[in-house]
């Protein structure tokens, strides 16, 4: 059995408990600067926006109201919206899509470590508004087999934030569910090194991108690259049941066995802790 282990927004859901935490996380503002700027005052209200949509999210499908707020909120995305920023007083951002404390606190740790912080510069955590908001549309348009949909807020939100990794394992989603495999494929292959201080935003990110590429392959035939891939993904993120599948997959499939059952579309956290055979 081959699931597509994608739809990587529903990873989300388990954060909102801590919505209210990362809220009070957003960067400190510069004790000169009395009243926040007008973009500074939309992301705030964008940020309750999703943030309420968020918890929608965690109890089901989003209605059609929450759709449009999300779409409104991309309306007002900046041209550019890293998840590591440097702003011009020497301060460096670090955006989170949601996430526990302990991620909060490992963003920090992180950046405690960082060159920055070594030359006396501030860190901040911020809550990831617009780069949430464009993955929450996006894996709607792919968990209802509506990848075009799905395209066209991934690619919105990639022109702002390029190094978000859950948009990008997205996009390819979408691309696969059109069958587009080699340019999925490329599209993996030409993403950046992952900037280590985005690491906690998404720690498991460069294992979902192995084992997309991993996906992929098998689609294009190319059965040892897939493997190695898939394994390469394990060292990252042990006991993927996902992945152990697929390699199963592999070896099935070289032996002339056909697939038990048709594919299937499955949320990250199903594809985690899908049984492995």
């Amino acid at each position: 059995m081959r699931p597509i282990i994608l739809a990587a927004a529903l990873l989300l859901t388990g954060a909102a408990p801590a919505l209210a935490a990362q809220t009070a996380a957003a960067p400190a503002r510069p004790a000169t600067v009395a009243q926040p700027t007008p973009a500074e005052k939309q992301e705030a209200q964008d940020r309750e926006v999703v943030q309420k949509a968020m918890l929608a999210f965690s109890r089901g499908p989003l209605d059609p109201a929450t759709v449009t707020a999300l779409q409104q909120v991309i309306a007002h995305a900046p041209a550019a919206w890293p998840l590591v920023q440097k702003v011009p007083d020497g301060q460096t951002i670090v955006r989170l899509n949601g996430g526990s404390m302990t991620d909060t606190l490992s963003a920090l740790l992180t950046a405690a470590g960082s060159p920055e912080a070594r030359e006396g510069k501030g860190v901040a955590v911020a809550f990831n508004t617009y780069g949430v908001a464009a993955l929450m549309l996006g894996s709607r348009g792919v968990s209802l087999g509506q990848p075009q949909e799905a395209l066209t807020w991934l690619e919105r939100g990639l022109a702002f934030q390029p190094d978000n990794l859950m948009l990008v394992t997205e996009k390819g989603m979408a691309l696969a569910l059109q069958r587009r495999f080699a340019e999925a494929l490329a599209f993996y292959d030409a993403q950046p090194p992952q900037d280590p201080l985005a690491r906690p935003v998404d720690p498991n990110g460069p294992a979902r991108l192995l084992r997309a590429r991993g996906y992929c392959l098998i689609e294009l035939g190319r059965l040892d690259e897939a493997e190695a891939a898939y394994k390469a993904s394990l060292e990252l993120e042990p006991d993927h049941g996902g992945a152990k599948n697929e390699l199963a997959y592999i070896r099935d499939a070289r032996a002339g066995k056909p697939p038990q059952q048709p594919g299937q579309l499955m949320t990250g956290e199903e594809a985690k802790t899908y049984p492995a055979k």
